[in-house]
This record gives C-alpha cells, structure tokens and sequence, in this order.
C-alpha cells in the first residue's frame, strides 16, 4: 500500500493506479474463487485485501484535486456516506448469496463485479488532473 502510494504520488495522473489497483482486487478475488488449494486460495486474498487498500490510498488524493471549499465538503461526505451505505449492504449481500450458494465462491464474483463497475466508473469519469489549470476553476464552481 506504501509503495502503491508513492508511485502514485510521484505521478501527476492518479487515476492509473486506482483503477489498476481496483482490477487486481476483482482478478484477486475471481482467482480465490476459482483455485482450490487453500495456501494459493489465502494468497489471493491476501493480493486482494492489499489492492483496495491500495485503491483507498490512491483514491481519495482524487476528489481533493477538483474539489475546493463547500464542494469538497460536500462530495467528500457524499462518498464517504455512499461507502458507509456499502459497508452495511455488502455484508448482508455476500451473506445472502453465500446461504443461496453454499458456497463462498458465488459471493467472490459478486463482490468482484462490483469492483470491475467501480473500475468501470473511474474509466468513464476521467481524471480530473488531465485538465489544464484553468479548466480547473471551471470544474470547481461547476460542482
């Protein structure tokens, strides 16, 4: 997750390493549900685990490169309500789907396509930092 960080810290577009890191915890987790052996299966979870964190660092260097004054108040309470709200249903889905299933492999996929739409929306939203400086202002008061 250090590391992560300082490479993305070092780069001006951060965006890279937030969806990079997204991608490895979905393959991370699709490869968990797919291998048997439990010393590999605990590997890839252990990749898992180590890439959202790695996203969560990356991640939140974002908002604050668009977001100024009321709007970063503002967004940065809107997205951390949106993960509060995750961090309820998320268990109660995987719950669900594993008591459907019988099996924890169903749930992996699940949680895994889910990380691939997040993916899918940072690919889709852009990096702010690719704007030049005085789009910047624009976007800004736009929010």
């Amino acid at each position: 997750m250090t590391l992560w960080a300082r490479l993305a810290n070092q780069s001006r577009l951060r965006l890279p390493y937030v969806v990079g890191a997204l991608a490895m915890a979905a393959a991370g987790l699709v490869a968990a549900a797919l291998i048997e052996h439990p010393v590999l299966k605990i590997a890839c979870l252990c990749l898992t685990v180590a890439s959202i964190l790695s996203f969560q660092a990356t991640f939140w260097a974002i908002p604050s490169t668009f977001l100024t004054g009321r709007a970063a108040a503002g967004g940065l309470a809107m997205i951390v309500s949106i993960g509060n709200l995750g961090g309820f249903t998320g268990p109660f889905v995987i719950g669900r789907i594993k008591d459907a299933t019988h099996s924890y492999s169903m749930p992996f996929f699940a949680v895994a396509a889910i990380l691939l739409v997040g993916t899918c929306l940072m690919v889709w939203l852009g990096d702010p930092a690719r704007l030049k400086p005085e789009n910047h202002q624009a976007a800004a008061s736009a929010a």
